[in-house]
Order: C-alpha cells, then structure tokens, then sequence
C-alpha cells in the first residue's frame, strides 16, 4: 500500500500529525531526521513527504531541493512545515507549505490538495 511520509525530529508532533492522517484514511510510516527520511524515500517511494523544515543532520529545505533533482523523486508531493516567522528561500515552488501551529483539517486539506484528491 502506499504511505505517506511524515519527518519530523519532534517525536510527538510526528506522532500527532500521522494520528490525524491516519484517521482520515492515509496510511503514514514516520522518520525522525531528513537523513533517515530520505533513506525511506530512496528505498520505498511514498506517494507524498511532509517534513518539517529545521532538523538535525539534514534540514527540510536541503532535503526538498535533493529529492526534487533527483528525476527518480522529483514527482513526489512534499509539504514543508515552516516555523512561524519563516525566513527562508522564496524559490521552492513547486513544493506546498503550510505554516505551524496549524488546525487538524488545514493538515487534511493541504494533503488533498499535494495528492489532487
């Protein structure tokens, strides 16, 4: 079956964002750092990413651009959770982002929206 992957260093908000796709139906596998998700990735391509963007070893932003070249990975959805107060690239369309805190159903939403649900 195909899974969504949620990266996330935070162990409970990985958790509660894979509880929240979970119980709207998609199926979801977690990596705690961008190193091990992109592994996942490499080995056993999911159909969307959500990662957050500052981790330890390997950061959203970088992990976005690597995956995005990579012409076995570039079609994946990948969702970016950006901090509060984000100040970053401008230029990572066409990657989605959504903006922490968030309410369960802009989660869902942004998800259906990455999938073209």
């Amino acid at each position: 079956m195909v899974k969504r992957l949620v990266i996330d260093d935070n162990s409970d908000l990985r958790a509660a964002i894979r509880s929240v796709l979970e119980s709207a139906g998609y199926e979801t596998v977690g990596a705690e750092n961008g190193v091990i998700g992109r592994d996942y990735v490499l080995h056993d391509a999911p159909d969307l990413i959500f990662s957050d963007t500052l981790m330890p070893q390997l950061d959203g932003i970088i992990l976005y651009q690597e995956l995005h070249l990579n012409p076995l990975t570039t079609n994946i959805p990948f969702i970016l959770m950006l901090g509060g107060g984000y100040e970053g690239p401008e230029n990572l369309l066409p990657l989605f982002c959504i903006v922490k805190p968030f309410r369960p159903q802009e989660l869902i939403d942004i998800v259906r929206k990455a999938l073209g649900d």
